[in-house]
């Protein structure tokens, strides 16, 4: 094959060229991965602390006020585009007792994205009216109790149940919101319980529902029935669920089964919503009965357990002995962690929430003072390879001179780098929220 000269120079040129740019193509390449090498570095460095140096709740934002001995309880919040939701449980009392007692609604405002101001009036958002267009409406006479608002006209029935313990949880671009129903006691039957049910344990209100939102908060779908057969004698909800994925939740429930007698019990659920209709997956009830140790086990008398997601780990964080719990296959099993704590420790509602970019979690819950009352206390974690959890610092972000209810706090994780964390102080007639500014460092774990 004969090549000319000029053909020659033609290819040397080109090879010359592509040596060229393989060099500056393999350079952008190791300062590429050099600078994620530094990223992931970083990132992985990076701790928050709490740095505050005194408690100042007279600067504690007021989210709601007493109105003519009604107020608010048990709330929880929520940060959706550049807004605060708020949600409470709004009464007269911390829960209905007897028949003729007044019933509870939840209601909703809304603040500015860094909680500094909400709007002044409230949104009556599930009360009478939204139960009974839900067909969620009981009422009960003498002698027994009406689903049909007709019949229980013709018998001069009471209206007796009401929606109580609003939670959220961001799944995406939605919203997903949970409450759970109840009834007051029936004095005659004498059963110190939250929880009705007939000889056959079929609980007549002790149901907890489920809906969301794909439009921050200005429509909602309707409410749908979280099944649990475990909890057959009252299934209620407080606390953070497990967002798994864009469609997919875990749910923690508590409540009574038949086999344990007046001791609560918990059983976590697994939801996934598809086409809009929520579909429940699976049902686990890891539990200790008759007082008989287990591995893992959620230890008869826990209530309400939060969870959060970090990784490929679930933790979970129970009231009232303040366990902390991991699972490895999306709760399906747990196992409890070792980590330095107070001795007989009493948690109050705990709260739970991730943060991405330290991989630290943030913890809120309340504690019995010398007062009587409670004090509210803000944690920071960073797990360790072997899911040890190390202590990081631990500080009252709300110290209650008076005797009462109050407590119940979440926290979130602002874009500020402020903790905010909502609570309940009926000795002040408020529901409120307190700033912690959270400080970062890069120095790792210390």
């Amino acid at each position: 094959m004969d090549v000319n000269m000029e053909d020659m120079t033609i290819l040397m040129h080109l090879r010359k060229r592509k040596s060229k740019y393989c060099s500056v193509f393999l350079m952008l390449a190791i300062t590429i991965c050099i600078a994620c090498l530094f990223a992931y570095s970083y990132v992985k460095n990076i701790t928050y602390q709490i740095q505050e140096e005194f408690i100042h709740n007279q600067e504690d934002s007021v989210i709601v006020s007493e109105v003519n001995g009604y107020t608010g309880r048990f709330p929880d919040i929520v940060l959706t585009g550049d807004h605060l939701i708020a949600a409470y449980y709004w009464n007269n009392s911390h829960a209905p007792y007897v028949l003729g007692d007044s019933l509870g609604t939840i209601q909703l405002k809304y603040g500015e994205i860094d909680g500094s101001k909400w709007d002044s009036v409230p949104i009556e958002f599930i009360g009478e009216e939204f139960l009974i267009n839900n067909n969620l409406g009981l009422w009960k006479d003498d002698e027994r109790y009406y689903d049909s608002k007709d019949e229980a006209e013709k018998n001069n029935a009471v209206f007796c149940i009401e929606a109580r313990d609003p939670n959220f949880a961001k799944m995406g671009e939605k919203i997903i919101f949970t409450f759970f129903t109840r009834l007051p006691w029936d004095s005659k039957l004498g059963r110190n319980s939250y929880y009705q049910y007939d000889e056959n344990y079929d609980y007549t209100y002790g149901r907890t529902y489920i809906m969301y939102s794909d439009d921050m908060g200005i429509t909602w779908s309707k409410p749908v029935e979280i099944p649990c057969d475990y909890l057959d004698r009252g299934c209620a909800k407080r606390g953070n669920i497990a967002v798994l994925d864009e469609n997919k939740l875990l749910i923690p429930l508590y409540g009574y089964n038949h086999n344990l007698g007046d001791s609560f019990t918990t059983a976590n659920v697994v939801a996934a919503l598809k086409d809009g209709n929520w579909e429940f997956q699976e049902e686990y009830y890891t539990h200790q009965e008759e007082g008989l140790p287990a591995d893992g086990a959620f230890e008869a008398g826990i209530t309400e357990v939060s969870f959060t997601v970090l990784g490929n780990h679930i933790y979970a964080l129970c009231r009232p002995n303040g366990d902390i719990q991991v699972s490895e296959d999306s709760g399906k099993t747990w196992k409890k962690i070792n980590f330095s704590r107070e001795e007989n420790l009493i948690l109050h509602q705990p709260s739970l929430e991730t943060i991405s970019d330290s991989q630290q979690i943030l913890a809120s819950w309340a504690e019995p003072n010398k007062n009587g009352s409670r004090d509210i206390y803000l944690y920071l974690f960073k797990t360790g390879k072997d899911n040890s959890w190390n202590y990081m610092n631990k500080y009252c972000i709300y110290h209650n001179e008076n005797a009462g209810d109050m407590g119940d706090p979440t926290s979130i994780f602002l874009s500020n780098q402020d903790a905010l964390t909502i609570y309940y102080d009926v000795q002040k007639g408020i529901v409120g929220c307190t700033k912690t500014k959270l400080v970062k460092s890069n120095g790792g774990n210390k």
